[in-house]
């Protein structure tokens, strides 16, 4: 934008904000006991999963496989970086 170049950093930031407000209520309001760092972490995938796909490019980078790999210790687990994909990986659209 020739207005402000940082305005795609400037709106990723303001997204992110509010999709941890929205998830970290919702994981409030349905009552299941959990300590604050569950929630935290599940909050932390939750949201950077939701980026990624805003960004229309749902390729796990390093900082999404943090996030799964938190949260898979968090369930006392183990995670196959390797094996996690998701179910609709994005098509490479050409722009003509």
């Amino acid at each position: 934008m020739p207005g402000n170049p940082f305005l795609d950093k400037e709106y990723r930031q303001k997204l992110e904000r509010i999709t941890r407000r929205v998830v970290f209520g919702r994981l409030n309001r349905i009552g299941l006991t959990m300590s604050c760092e569950m929630k935290q972490t599940i909050t932390d995938l939750i949201v950077k999963m939701n980026l990624l796909h805003v960004r229309g490019d749902e390729m796990p980078d390093m900082e999404m496989m943090t996030a799964v790999r938190d949260f898979a210790i968090l369930m006392e687990g183990e995670a196959d970086i390797n094996s996690f994909a998701f179910d609709f990986p994005p098509q490479r659209i050409t722009m003509w």
